[in-house]
């Protein structure tokens, strides 16, 4: 044990310089790494609080830790990143080394793999990921009149929220769709169709009504369809006159 000890001492007060790699692990350098969350909702938002504590006998100055991951990004950065460099170490009041930092999710519901690194010495860990669900979609129009010909478009524009208000995960579905005022179809054109929700929780198309009688309110439907591309109650709609065209 004390052959043990003094190898350690000695390796961790040089092992930048000097010591061999058979002769010191990752664990003599990093001994825990905490979370407060194991796993984050991929909503763009979730936030999980990350302690990497070090050996004691380990000098401060010898200590610069780097960190990555590949999904997810460091409150800490500051462009928003998914790495950090150089990261000095603290001393707490149980004289332990700490440093911490904060995982932010993103919207692909993936794992969060996490790189540490300390020179050449690398420890990795992972935070699971849970998938944000729809909740309720807004939409909203460039305009809210269009003349009734194949020329005149309109832009429009769905958000997609889970219960909480906070962005869905990458990939959720939608439909646009529009209707007369009794209900029939109006059979519109929609093109340039993005109908799955994107890092800003968006979809978008544009739309014109086509050859219709003009002096009339159409309605214009956003459906988020489910797993299976069934329609679902969560839904949102606008009324867009048509105009007489030029």
């Amino acid at each position: 044990m004390k052959l043990f000890y003094t190898t350690l001492l000695y390796c961790t007060s040089l092992f930048f310089m000097s010591c061999e790699a058979d002769k010191i692990v990752v664990d003599d350098i990093i001994s825990r790494v905490t979370f407060s969350k194991t796993e984050l909702v991929a909503n763009g938002s979730d936030t999980s609080t990350i302690t990497v504590y070090f050996r004691k006998e380990i000098s401060k100055d010898k200590v610069m830790l780097d960190v990555e991951v590949d999904n997810g990004v460091f409150i800490e950065s500051e462009e928003g990143g998914n790495s950090l460099k150089d990261i000095s170490p603290e001393r707490n009041i149980d004289n332990e080394l700490f440093v911490e930092i904060n995982l932010k999710s993103t919207t692909i519901n993936a794992p969060h793999n996490i790189e540490f690194k300390v020179g050449q010495f690398t420890k990795n860990e992972n935070v699971q990921s849970s998938k944000s669900t729809p909740a309720s979609i807004s939409i909203t129009s460039s305009s809210f009149s269009v003349q009734n010909n194949f020329e005149s478009e309109i832009e429009l524009e769905g958000i997609i929220l889970n219960e909480n208000g906070a962005k869905v995960s990458n990939g959720t579905k939608v439909i646009f769709s529009d209707f007369y005022a009794d209900g029939s179809p109006v059979n519109g054109s929609f093109r340039n169709i993005k109908n799955t929700s994107n890092s800003e929780s968006k979809v978008s198309a544009l739309y014109s009504p086509g050859i219709i009688v003009p002096n009339q309110f159409i309605t214009l439907m956003v459906t988020v369809l489910d797993e299976n591309n069934s329609s679902t109650n969560i839904q949102a709609s606008i009324e867009i006159y048509v105009n007489e065209g030029d």
